[in-house]
């Protein structure tokens, strides 16, 4: 089975990185600001990411690593390339909402081919290799992911950021007719719910976002039956100069993909005006 020993690392490694969020969540722990107002970083965020980059680096000395904390210089154009976020949402982490995950996201030649996008707070583990479906396992209970298939955005539910409302977003829901929306932390878990059919969209309009924010989540919904594009519908890319997804995207269904695409495309006209 292709990367199924990626897949399994990735899994257990984020388990074990679990254990070492929870310890650090239930007591008492460091908390800095990073610089150029990029929010907070905490004791479990460089733990962690020192712990995962170590251990991959171990288990594949010939890949390439990125954590969203490591400091050194990575060659971001690396044929195979791992792709790490300690902890999505740090400040969900900090309010304790539960609304954070852990996340691992593998690449080959700059598309996303293994994800695993794992929150301990509930114990649920997200996972997926390209070509071999995407799963959800909680309690030792394994089961299939399947985005919807309604393709009438009136039934629709959207996802949005809970610490950044946008109201273009806004707007383009009303354009859909999409009447029921929640907010939650992490975006993987955002993805997450897309793919196990709890929502049907999410936008991130930012061009702010990591690229460790979207490479673990994005194999998941694509196997699930849905997908994460730019707002042109064009594929992510992970490499290049920088680590930042510098493009708005959108994640949401097969079948409603057409109808999303084109209710930004009408939006942004009429912003332009």
């Amino acid at each position: 089975m292709q990367y199924n020993e990626e897949v399994s690392l990735a899994i257990e490694l984020a388990r074990q990185a679990g254990e070492i969020a929870i310890e650090i969540h239930d007591r008492e722990y460091d908390v800095a600001l990073k610089s150029g107002d990029r929010g907070p970083v905490t004791e479990a965020d460089r733990r962690i990411n020192e712990f995962l980059v170590q251990r991959v680096s171990q288990a594949f000395p010939d890949d390439t690593v990125l954590g969203e904390e490591t400091k050194a210089a990575v060659d971001l154009n690396a044929d195979r390339l791992w792709i790490i976020d300690p902890i999505d949402g740090t400040k969900d982490f900090l309010k304790k909402n539960g609304e954070w995950s852990i996340m691992i996201g593998f690449t080959v030649g700059g598309s996303a081919k293994v994800g695993v996008v794992y929150q301990p707070s509930v114990g649920k583990l997200y996972s997926a290799v390209e070509g071999q479906g995407a799963w959800v396992e909680r309690a030792g209970v394994s089961r299939r992911l399947h985005v919807s298939r309604d393709a009438d955005s009136r039934h629709a539910t959207i996802v949005n950021s809970r610490s950044h409302p946008d109201d273009r977003i806004d707007r383009i829901q009303q354009r859909l007719g999409v009447r029921v929306g929640y907010r939650h932390g992490s975006v993987g878990c955002k993805l997450a719910h897309i793919a196990e059919a709890r929502a049907d969209m999410y936008f991130n309009l930012s061009g702010r976002c990591g690229m460790w924010d979207t490479c673990g989540p994005e194999v998941i919904i694509r196997e699930a039956g849905g997908d994460l594009t730019d707002l042109d519908g064009h594929p992510l890319h992970y490499g290049g100069e920088s680590t930042l997804v510098d493009v708005p995207f959108v994640a949401t269904t097969d079948a409603l993909k057409p109808a999303v695409l084109a209710a930004w495309a009408e939006l942004r006209e009429e912003l332009s005006e």
